[in-house]
């Protein structure tokens, strides 16, 4: 039988250049994923239908096609895709990649990681910059604060939409009660509860605008992130070699030099590779990112 470590480690395996793996790393989701135990039932060899993935997951079969579909170059990307317009079936690395969706699915949604991948990407959306990230922090703050007050009035509450996560909406029954408790009032003071509720709802929409703004902006910001660290490690493997063949050039070790003294020209050539890399590494990196963001730019 596979053992825990053993799972884990075929994950990584499978999943090493995937982009959500390397989100999903970086949540609290990622012990759940390693853990659960339909990883024991599944085999590598085997297709799996909607309506056992759904059993293994826990969740309705509606919902498991609901995120295929505008998933399915995604999770398919990578081998033939088996199913057919009436039957759907996954391998183990299809499921692997329907499970880290639905992981993501509250934090990032749809539109979200369809950015995140490259799935059906608007180029004409220009979101919100920010210079650093301690203002992105401080503007994500001041939202919450504005949200977490709004809701404390009453007027506004936080409800589970299915597929969507959380949403913030007019508590129609508070304001109802507010009308009836002000029957008795006159006119004018049921006018400025209905212009109330109407100001508030107005707010509600900027406020929504300018989460979305900031959730794109921050999905753009790991896509980015990705890319430049999969380019360092490209170019320290490149001087990594240039370096081994630099170092034996230039020693011109002979055969019974290095029979006899193995190690001692194993932690040289060690000491001239790292020195190698530190003096070449920033300037590489340097030429490549500015080429890098000068065709993001252009495309």
């Amino acid at each position: 039988m596979e053992t825990e470590n053993e799972r884990t480690r075929r994950i990584r395996e499978v999943l090493s250049e995937d982009p959500l793996f390397a989100l999903l790393r970086n949540t609290p989701e990622k012990n759940t994923f390693y853990s659960e135990t339909y990883l024991e039932e599944i085999n590598e060899q085997e297709l799996y239908s909607t309506t056992e993935v759904a059993r293994y997951f826990d969740v309705p079969i509606k919902q498991i096609r609901y995120y295929i579909k505008p998933f399915e170059t995604y999770i398919f990307a990578s081998e033939e895709n088996p199913s057919s317009e009436s039957v759907i079936r996954l391998t183990f690395t299809a499921i692997l990649k329907l499970r880290m969706i639905l992981l993501l699915k509250d934090e990032y949604r749809v539109k979200g990681l369809s950015n995140l991948l490259g799935i059906n990407e608007e180029k004409d959306i220009k979101p919100q910059t920010f210079s650093s990230q301690e203002e992105l922090l401080e503007k994500v703050d001041r939202l919450s604060n504005i949200v977490n007050e709004m809701v404390g009035t009453g007027l506004f509450e936080i409800k589970q939409v299915e597929n969507e996560g959380q949403e913030l909406t007019i508590n129609l029954e508070f304001i109802q009660q507010q009308v009836q408790a002000c029957l008795g009032d006159s006119n004018a003071q049921i006018e400025e509860i209905k212009a109330l509720a109407h100001y508030y709802s107005k707010e509600n929409e900027s406020l929504k605008e300018q989460l979305e703004e900031i959730r794109e902006q921050r999905i753009k910001d790991v896509a980015i992130s990705l890319r430049e660290r999969s380019l360092e490690n490209k170019i320290i493997a490149h001087l990594h070699a240039e370096a081994v063949d630099e170092f034996f050039h230039q020693k011109k070790f002979g055969r019974l030099k290095k029979m006899f003294n193995s190690s001692a020209i194993e932690n040289e050539k060690e000491l001239f590779i790292a020195d190698y890399i530190h003096r070449y590494l920033n300037e590489r990196l340097k030429l490549k990112l500015e080429t890098y963001h000068e065709l993001s730019l252009i495309g």
